[in-house]
Parts: C-alpha cells; structure tokens; sequence
C-alpha cells in the first residue's frame, strides 16, 4: 500500500494536474478511481474521484467510489457523507445504501445499517450483499433469528458466498447449535480455502463440542494463514 504521507505538495500538485490532462472527464476518473480501488490503492482511489467531483459535482459514481475507498481506509464517517450524497443525487442506487449500511454498521449504528440496507434490498430484492449486511446489523443487535433469515436469504441468492455462510455460523455459535455453525464455517472454507477467519472460528466451535485436537489443527491454519486476532 503506498505510504500516507506525501511530504512534496509540489508532486501533489503536479499528480492533480496529470490527472485532468489524461483524463478527459469526470467518468474517465471515476474509472481510473475504480481501478485504483481494485488495486488496493486507495489514496489514489480517493484522489481520482475527488478530481471527477472537482469537474462534476453531480457525479453519482465518484462519490460512491471515494466512499468506498474511505471505507477500505477505514475512514467510515468520510464513508457515511459521501455514500449520502451519492443516495442524494441518485436515490435509486442500491448499491449507494448498501454500502452506506456497511459504513453504519462499523461504528455501531445498527439500526441506521437496518434501514439503509432495506432501502437496497427495496430496490433490488435480489442483492445478496444487502441480505448480508442487514444480517450482520441484526446480529450487531443481538437479533438471531433476524440475522439467521438474512444470511440464509443472501446463501440463497448466491450460493457460493463464502461470507454469509461464516457470518450464519458465528450466529450459530451465539445461539449454541455447534455443530450447525461447523457445518456453515466448513462450507465457508471450501468456498475459500485461504479464509483464516473460517478456520479460527471453526477451531472455537470443535472447542465447544469437545473436540480439542479439530480446534487445535484448525488455529494452526488459521495462523498459518496469517490470522492474529483472539
């Protein structure tokens, strides 16, 4: 990731200038912020859509984008105002109030993650992310069976999503079906078998079925994998 200090304003300067002369629009932008965002670099990410917003401050997208780079940077109230102008500008954008939701949900405002995430699914009621996302906001709130309808619903409309079948089987953990969460956590690692977080989680639910040899090899992948976390 490049460095977050950019200590020659001049190179600054000289970057925004580049930008207008390679690309001719605002849209042009948002593309090269798009790609930056794949790419993980989300300083640039951010500079190319704040460039779009400088030349059309109407543009949708590039709000969209820079908030979804803010997100990545961690930077979620930046997320929040950029995914409400985008939802200001353009109200039929599910992805704009799902994305808003995610924002919400990572500081704790479940219920605003609940409605933002409605507002989606009401758009497009076969958004499989929007499903999950709410899920995590019911569960946020300690709303099992609400969580457990949600990431169900979201495994449906996309079968191979890895997440939602371990966020139903954290759930599962909450509610004491085990071997339930087990299974979901299993299916979530042959979805992505470099899922480290699967792994530990799975590890801690063979510790509640007594079965500490499972858990131990399971802790070792997920550390293998680079998991650090408790």
């Amino acid at each position: 990731m490049r460095n977050a200090m950019y200590p020659l304003l001049g190179a600054s300067i000289l970057f925004a200038a580049s930008l207008a002369g390679c690309a001719k629009n605002a849209e042009d932008l948002v593309r090269q912020g798009e790609h930056a965002y794949r790419e993980k670099d989300f300083d640039l990410a951010v500079r190319c859509c704040t460039e779009a917003i400088r030349l059309r401050p109407d543009c949708a997208e590039a709000y969209c984008c820079r908030g979804g780079a803010y997100f990545q940077k961690g930077d979620f109230n930046k997320a929040i105002a950029d995914y409400s102008e985008a939802i200001r500008l353009n109200p039929k954008s599910a992805m704009a109030y799902n994305d808003e939701g995610a924002a919400y949900a990572k500081i704790g405002k479940h219920n605003a993650a609940i409605f933002d995430c409605t507002q989606a699914i009401r758009l497009d009621p076969k958004y499989a992310e929007a499903y999950s996302n709410r899920g995590a906001a019911y569960a946020g709130n300690c709303d099992w069976d609400k969580a457990l309808a949600d990431y169900t619903e979201a495994i449906r409309l996309d079968p191979k999503y890895a997440m939602a079948f371990h966020n139903r089987g954290a759930v599962y953990v909450q509610t004491g079906e085990f071997n339930t969460a087990i299974a979901d956590f299993t299916e979530a690692i042959r979805l992505d078998p470099k899922y480290a977080f699967a792994f530990h989680n799975r590890g801690l639910a063979y510790l509640q079925t007594g079965e500490p040899s499972m858990a131990d090899a399971d802790f070792a992948e997920a550390r293998r994998l680079g998991f650090s976390g408790k």
